[in-house]
């Protein structure tokens, strides 16, 4: 049985393939040392789907309407990212998985996503949304775990997160996270330094290895 890398891409929530030529390489690259490498797609804003009645609004003022946009995308996203990990899991024995150690890589918004696979419930973003409201969120692969042993974060931050833990109240940072490898430039423009200082913060808090 072989260990699991799972690509998740960037776009800023708005566009973004899992074809992108470098997982492609990267694919090749863990494969030739053993691993099962799967890149992943995931629903943007331009088609987020419907959001639960108790989704929050963002914590602080959105300067512009597209911002606000990616506010709504990181439910869905979310939601398709844990039902690949559930899909993986039920293929384990048709790809030889060891589904004790899947590790999800991400770069910018798809280390946000990358985080919330490691870091929240088992439950967040499944049933939220009833398949009498909109379809195209059918749970799947219920009776698989979204989990994951480890995070791989390139320049990601924690906005999905805290989204949940405004949407239903509880600390989702806790000893029971996926320890994280935290990788993120000082001078980045687009997702703040402050948000790998804020990650580093919580798992000095839980206790949790990151490097």
């Amino acid at each position: 049985e072989m260990p699991v890398i799972v690509f998740i891409h960037g776009g800023g929530f708005r566009g973004g393939s899992h074809k992108k030529p470098e997982f492609q390489e990267m694919a090749r690259s863990f494969a030739s040392r053993g691993w099962v490498a799967f890149s992943i797609d995931y629903r943007v804003l331009s088609h987020h789907g419907t959001l639960p009645p108790n989704y929050p609004e963002p914590p602080v003022e959105v300067p512009d309407m597209e911002r606000l946009d990616q506010w709504y995308a990181f439910y869905p996203a979310c939601r398709d990212a844990k039902a690949a990990i559930r899909w993986i899991r039920s293929r384990a024995d048709e790809y030889s998985i060891n589904t004790d150690y899947i590790t999800a890589l991400g770069g910018s918004a798809g280390s946000f996503i990358a985080v919330a696979l490691g870091v929240t419930n088992e439950d967040d973003c499944v049933n939220d949304v009833s398949e009498d409201d909109d379809a195209t969120l059918a749970g799947t692969h219920l009776d698989q775990s979204s989990s994951i042993r480890t995070i791989i974060d390139h320049w990601g931050g924690t906005g999905i997160v805290r989204a949940l833990e405004l949407m239903t109240p509880g600390a989702r940072f806790d000893a029971t996270d996926a320890p994280i490898s935290i990788i993120h430039g000082r001078r980045d423009r687009t997702v703040p330094f402050s948000q790998a200082e804020e990650i580093k913060a919580e798992y000095d808090r839980t206790g949790v290895p990151y490097a």
